[in-house]
């Protein structure tokens, strides 16, 4: 990777929201004042808290520096800032939640083909399923209090978090078999 990012005249942008899910598949630590390489990083999405609204930018110094004067101040949170550091210093609850997401998931895929859909992707936090009344799938999930995400610019796809719990995927997949 270190060739393909240091070889090349463009410069490289990652998306790394879900990388918290797996390190492995993380390449922040190449980001260096050398390489023209930007991350970017969510921490909602493995903590499940997207309203606090921290994320992270790794970069060369002066692209950080230019996004500072662009951006301006841009504070963070005093609660935004105290949830994001306990949250990334439990590592006890990251550990085992990374060994738990594996097992949910695929949990998540079974009622999905047992109720006669094709799960596609891989992302350990939902699976998105394609069908034709995509949002009529999602008006009734909803009126069963399970919320869905539709897709305007793809109106067959619905993506589906995990569910939190077993009696979750239950309910799951008991207004999946009503639908």
């Amino acid at each position: 990777m270190h060739d393909l990012i240091a070889g090349r005249d463009g410069w490289l942008l990652v998306d790394e929201a879900f990388a918290d899910c797996d390190p492995a598949l993380s390449i922040a630590e190449m980001v260096g004042d050398d390489q023209r390489l930007v991350v970017f990083r969510s921490f909602g999405k493995f903590f499940g808290l997207a309203g606090v609204r921290l994320g992270f930018v790794l970069a060369p110094q002066d692209i950080v520096a230019a996004l500072r004067e662009r951006l301006g101040a841009w504070p963070l949170s005093a609660a935004a800032m105290a949830i994001g550091t306990a949250a990334y210093a439990d590592r006890d609850w990251i550990a085992a939640t990374r060994r738990r997401l594996p097992r949910a998931a695929a949990a998540l895929d079974a009622v999905l083909v047992r109720r006669g859909h094709r799960p596609v992707g891989a992302c350990p936090l939902f699976r998105l399923i394609e069908r034709p009344d995509a949002h009529a799938r999602f008006e009734q999930l909803a009126r069963c209090a399970i919320l869905t995400r539709p897709f305007a610019d793809q109106p067959h796809w619905l993506r589906i978090g995990l569910p939190a719990d077993a009696a979750a995927l239950a309910r799951l997949e008991t207004a999946l078999a009503d639908g």
